[in-house]
């Protein structure tokens, strides 16, 4: 039927492919999505979009990408909507535009798609293309969080945590790990290392961080935590190299919380501390990559070495004066979005 022009069955098939574990499946999928997208098939025309933007069956065209999500955008398709939202905040193959960002999450939230419900819930949070209303910002939240969005579920916990409500705090957290989060496995486990909420409890510290190092997305915080255990022996016996092993692990990720890592190893080879020499070459070496990924902590680290003792590349050594000269001067980077958006919410 695909073959004779069928919509439906071209979309099926250009599916199947997709599932296939070889590069040409990838190849046939794109050309029988196009082939159904050609004819109004929205699923297909949403699918052909994210083939598009991200290169899979062929080359990489946001351009091609837009136009495929905005056919189905019109014919209301929530995922289509969500991902114009997507490339509007991003700047992926258009102009940023927070409005229009805004604009098309609202349009697949009031349809109920739970990551588009909670990117709404972030801009209302932080103003972002519309203005500021953090009761908008709750509710949205709320309704990802009902379907099992565990971002949300994080965000709602670390506000009841900011208000001093950890009992609150942990049922949120606790959802958000069920499904996945490494960020709210971290979170658990730091309720139980201080007692907030909960009986204090090291092994069960220990045990929510192991589960959050597992995770394949934002791993580095839970290693960071781990890492803290073994450096000042709480509920394990104490051990200096566990410790640098796993701020290692976190460092070399691309992940939330690994530029903490990154400056934590730096500082201790500054100080000759956890069991490392004092070495001002690795304590550069490390607070460079803090640095670059928005620690202010390495332009702390940068500040205090004498960089001229140090084998430098010319452009080394000029981007670590200007990290240096961001901290004397105050101009410390802005936090992240997450941490902007729950100062947010407790004004």
């Amino acid at each position: 039927m695909a073959e004779k022009g069928n919509a439906e069955a071209q979309y099926n098939l250009g599916f199947a492919y997709a599932r296939g574990k070889n590069p040409e499946d990838l190849v046939k999928a794109r050309e029988w999505y196009e082939k159904a997208a050609e004819q109004d098939m929205v699923w297909a025309q949403n699918n052909l979009g994210l083939m598009y933007r991200d290169g899979e069956g062929g080359v990489k065209d946001l351009a091609k990408a837009h136009k495929w999500f905005e056919k189905a955008a019109a014919q209301n398709s929530a995922p289509a909507q969500y991902n114009l939202g997507v490339m509007y905040a991003n700047a992926e193959g258009v102009s940023k535009d927070l409005a229009k960002a805004r604009a098309w999450y609202e349009k697949a939230a009031v349809q109920g798609h739970a990551k588009a419900q909670n990117n709404l819930g972030v801009m209302y949070g932080l103003g972002q293309g519309v203005a500021k209303d953090l009761s908008k910002a709750r509710e949205w939240f709320e309704k990802a969080a009902a379907q099992d969005d565990a971002t949300a579920q994080r965000y709602l916990g670390s506000v009841a945590a900011k208000a001093k409500d950890y009992v609150q705090a942990k049922q949120w957290w606790e959802q958000g790990a069920a499904n996945g989060d490494a960020l709210s496995m971290r979170n658990v486990g730091s309720l139980y290392e201080e007692g907030k909420g909960v009986n204090q409890d090291f092994a069960e510290a220990e045990s929510w961080y192991r589960k959050g190092t597992k995770s394949k997305k934002n791993s580095a915080t839970s290693m960071t935590s781990l890492a803290h255990l073994y450096s000042e022996g709480k509920g394990i016996e104490k051990n200096e190299k566990q410790a640098v092993d796993w701020l290692e692990k976190a460092c070399m990720l691309d992940s939330l919380g690994s530029a903490t890592a990154c400056y934590e190893i730096g500082h201790a080879y500054l100080k000759g501390e956890l069991g490392l020499p004092k070495d001002e070459q690795k304590a550069f070496e490390y607070a460079m990559k803090a640095a670059m990924n928005g620690h202010a902590g390495g332009g702390v680290i940068l500040y205090d070495i004498d960089t001229s003792k140090l084998k430098l590349s010319d452009a080394d050594r000029k981007q670590a004066t200007e990290f240096a000269n961001n901290f004397r001067n105050n101009q410390y980077w802005e936090p992240r979005e997450w941490i902007q958006l729950l100062k947010s919410l407790q004004d």
